[in-house]
């Protein structure tokens, strides 16, 4: 009886120590995306920050230009664009997702 009492005293640690190792973890591999935004009137970072599942480097870049379509959206590079400001990025949830257009018409931005 007391070897069980052991056990299930081991296991209950084990399982207090492993379990938020286990949380955390897609967290951890989460991959932070920047590109280069230029326009006519201005130009940015912006930066996304992928979740799991990361759905890749190509996704994110095609999301960025949804919303600037007469802009270039190239790879950041560290040296020409440190200085430039930076906006957080997310997706557009529900119709508007489906019409990219209708965002620039409301005057609603990803970035921030």
């Amino acid at each position: 009886m007391a070897r069980r009492a052991d056990a299930l005293g081991l296991i209950a640690a084990a399982a207090f120590f492993v379990a938020p190792a286990l949380v955390a973890a897609p967290a951890a591999h989460a991959n932070i995306y920047l590109f280069g935004v230029r326009c006519n009137d201005e130009a940015y970072v912006a930066q996304w920050d992928s979740g799991a599942p990361d759905p890749g480097k190509e996704y994110f870049r095609l999301a960025t230009g949804d919303l600037n379509l007469d802009c270039t959206i190239h790879d950041y590079d560290n040296k020409t664009e440190r200085d430039l400001p930076r906006r957080w990025c997310r997706e557009a949830g529900g119709i508007l997702r489906g019409f990219p257009p209708m965002l620039i018409i409301l005057g609603t931005t990803h970035c921030h």
